[in-house]
């Protein structure tokens, strides 16, 4: 029995992998991985190794902002690792451009390049 006129409520499902990458681009990496592991925790085990993955990824990003190198680097070949077989899309999440960003930090972590990771994170795949 319903009590009012009004239409009955919808839930509809939040898009936490887009949310994450909004986050992400824009440079909130902690942000990013707690809804990425908020989908993990909610995902199929075919997909959770690559949103792991970039929860990794976002960490080391993380890492890297609070002047924690080898853990950056330690955490963004932990994430790779994850994305290596991903697809370039995962829903609404661009894989390849979060895998790219993961590699281009990695890589000047390695030489030992200053880089912002904000600055990563947020410029195009190419």
């Amino acid at each position: 029995m319903r009590l009012t006129g009004d239409p009955p409520l919808s839930w509809s499902r939040p898009d936490l992998l887009g949310e994450g990458q909004d986050a992400f681009r824009r440079g909130r990496f902690q942000t990013a991985r707690a809804l990425w592991k908020a989908e993990a925790l909610a995902s199929s085990q075919y997909s959770r190794d690559w949103i792991e993955g970039l929860a990794f990824v976002a960490t080391g990003f993380r890492e890297h902002e609070g002047d924690r190198p080898v853990a950056a680097e330690r955490l963004l070949t932990k994430g790779l690792k994850r994305l290596h077989s991903a697809p370039h899309r995962l829903d609404s999440v661009d894989v390849a451009a979060v895998r790219h960003a993961a590699a281009v930090l990695r890589a000047a972590l390695r030489r030992g390049d200053p880089v912002s990771p904000w600055q990563i994170a947020a410029a195009p795949a190419t």
